[in-house]
């Protein structure tokens, strides 16, 4: 007669080796899940921050063409009144001077 039994102990081994790789199957798989949302995540964080600096670009360059119109408004209004008070401007004296030249090439 034969004897039949089972080695419970390798049966424990084997079925342990199978959770273990079926356990590391699963925390592949999760990884896998997770790299590709981080990858997803980090594209939209990129066009969002280019958007961003997109946004910013457009008013700083806003910012600068309204100092540029305020600028030349101020200058404008400060040559005018010391205009009204004698003192020439540099678009004045241009003036003057191509006034003068015009006048020495017609020899008066």
């Amino acid at each position: 007669m034969t004897k039949n039994y089972l080695d419970l102990e390798k049966m424990r081994e084997r079925v342990a080796e199978q959770d273990k790789k079926k356990t590391e199957e699963f925390h592949q798989f999760l990884n896998g899940l997770a790299d590709g949302e981080n990858k997803k995540q980090q594209k939209l964080q990129s066009l969002v921050a280019k958007g961003i600096e997109q946004k910013q670009a457009e008013a700083q360059k806003a910012r600068d063409a309204e100092i540029d119109r305020d600028n030349a408004r101020l200058l404008g209004e400060i040559e005018d009144r010391y205009e009204s008070q004698g003192v020439p401007s540099a678009e004045t004296k241009k003036r003057h001077q191509a006034y003068k030249s015009m006048l020495n090439n017609l020899n008066l």
